[in-house]
């Protein structure tokens, strides 16, 4: 089920105002991906997963540019969690609507409005999001009761480049994206595993869900091409440099050798 409604103003100085929203609603057994890997959840008295959609925007022209600046709020409701019930004395897995996300933010966006086949291209943008959960579970973060928690895709501020510029058949180009680096748990401490009988394996102790990050990640690309055109047609071919500047590789790991410390995790 989807309904939306959207409002938008133009005014006499080439100012856009708009202003939308949208309730969406869809049961997690027709998501044909869902019913592939938890076919079980067909049998699940569920309830329609939810959410309701805003967003504000005020877009301005000037010229050949336009400048765009749009903040949104969206809630999403009875998502469907797994978690734990006790049936006849043994624990059991099962699926309930308990689940919430809120994501809000705002971005802030020019542009070459008037592109043509010459000449400059392209538009830049920059995004603050903030995307929080909570599972209301017994079973799965229930220490942190009902609090909100850093969204594993939680990414507050991405910039976005692209931009080129065309002189007859040939084209110069590039993107650029920044983003903040998705959160991870990270390790508090370590307990020495007693049931492992060859050697020492120290299981790691997590901390807050989804509380800290890494660097933040960049790359930039650059693109020549050229355009050959013909009376059915064109062709264009293109030489690419892919990461020519980028952010290093980065990753957190635990080795079960050995106990928490000053080089475990790194």
């Amino acid at each position: 089920v989807q309904r939306r409604k959207a409002l938008i103003t133009r005014t006499p100085t080439a100012t856009t105002i708009g202003a939308a929203g949208g309730y969406y609603s869809a049961f997690l057994q027709t998501n044909p991906e869902y019913f592939t890997q938890l076919p079980k959840v067909a049998g699940e008295n569920l309830k329609p997963q939810r959410s309701i959609h805003r967003s504000l925007s005020i877009e301005q022209q000037a010229g050949p540019y336009s400048f765009k600046a749009e903040g949104f709020y969206n809630t999403f409701t009875d998502l469907v969690i797994q978690d734990v019930a006790t049936v006849g004395g043994s624990p059991k897995a099962i699926y309930r609507n308990a689940g919430k996300i809120t994501t809000y933010g705002a971005e802030l966006l020019a542009k070459v409005k008037d592109e043509s086949e010459q000449g400059l291209f392209g538009w830049v943008s920059y995004t603050w999001n903030k995307s929080r959960y909570i599972y209301h579970s017994s079973a799965e973060y229930s220490a942190y009761g009902q609090v909100w928690l850093n969204s594993p895709y939680d990414m507050p501020h991405v910039v976005k480049l692209v931009t080129g510029y065309t002189m007859g058949r040939h084209t110069l180009s590039s993107k650029f994206q920044y983003n903040s680096a998705v959160p991870y748990t990270p390790y508090i401490g370590a307990t020495k595993d007693p049931k492992y009988t060859k050697g020492d394996r120290w299981v790691p102790e997590e901390g807050r869900p989804f509380s800290s990050r890494l660097d933040p990640e960049y790359r930039l690309d650059l693109r020549y091409s050229y355009k050959r055109p013909y009376s059915w047609g064109f062709i264009t071919w293109y030489v690419e440099a892919i990461g020519i500047v980028s952010s290093p590789t980065q990753e957190y790991k635990w080795d079960y050798r050995y106990a928490y410390g000053p080089e475990n995790p790194k």
